[in-house]
């Protein structure tokens, strides 16, 4: 990750930093095994072995000493924290290799064992289907206005051969749960176990997650042309 924007003063897009290792809890002098998240505005950490307690969460905006912990004072925010990874691949594949995934696999693997709601939307088997062509990107996005040219612009470079080619819309699957869940169906399951060499297992012992099992490719495109084309009407 470079600090070059950071030193520049340029405005740069957030990453959520993922918390493993020992600390003494207050008012307890045994150091415990903790694992949590972090972003600019909250911490949120607890004990490894347990959901419930000893759960910490603070609002480091008004509180950088994290002397008032607000998961105590304030459980309804606690409650709303969901956190959606796009990463990784279907559980059935042989091994999640992908680019997201191994940015990180250390925090990937936090992720899966600390407890916080998780939905997570698979690359292989999943994401790989939201994909759209030249055509369709040349009909549909690029006539609507200079953000549609700058869209189509960036589609087209990522191949020199556009014959019978197709390319995936990664990120934007993830914001299609937060848009309307009947496009993402969902499966609950227990939270799988990441290897270090990025392959899964299961253990039914361990907390829930939801896992997006398809998408519907088509409703999700039509909302995003949509959209588009009153953003450059207005």
């Amino acid at each position: 990750v470079s600090i070059i924007p950071i030193i520049k003063g340029e405005e740069v897009k957030e990453n959520v930093v993922y918390m493993e290792g020992y600390m003494s809890i207050k008012d307890n002098e045994i150091k415990k095994n903790i694992i949590g998240v972090r972003t600019s505005k909250y911490k949120y950490f607890r004990i490894r072995e347990d959901l419930i307690k000893n759960v910490h969460l603070y609002d480091l905006e008004i509180d950088p000493l994290e002397e008032t912990n607000i998961a105590k004072t304030n459980p309804e925010i606690k409650e709303k924290i969901v956190v959606i990874w796009l990463g990784g691949n279907a559980l059935y594949w042989p091994h999640s290799y992908d680019f997201n995934l191994k940015q990180d696999v250390g925090g990937a693997q936090i992720l899966f064992d600390c407890g916080v709601p998780l939905v997570m939307v698979p690359c292989a088997g999943v994401t790989t289907h939201l994909t759209t062509t030249v055509p369709e990107i040349e009909k549909y996005i690029e006539p609507h206005g200079e953000i549609g040219k700058f869209l189509a612009m960036r589609f087209k470079e990522y191949s020199d051969d556009h014959k019978g080619w197709s390319k995936e819309l990664w990120d934007m699957a993830a914001v299609a749960w937060l848009i309307n869940e009947e496009w993402t169906p969902t499966n609950i399951i227990s939270s799988p176990i990441l290897s270090d060499n990025m392959t899964w297992s299961i253990d039914h012992r361990r907390h829930s997650i939801k896992i997006v099992s398809m998408l519907n490719r088509d409703e999700i495109i039509k909302d995003f042309i949509f959209k588009l084309e009153r953003f450059n009407k207005n």
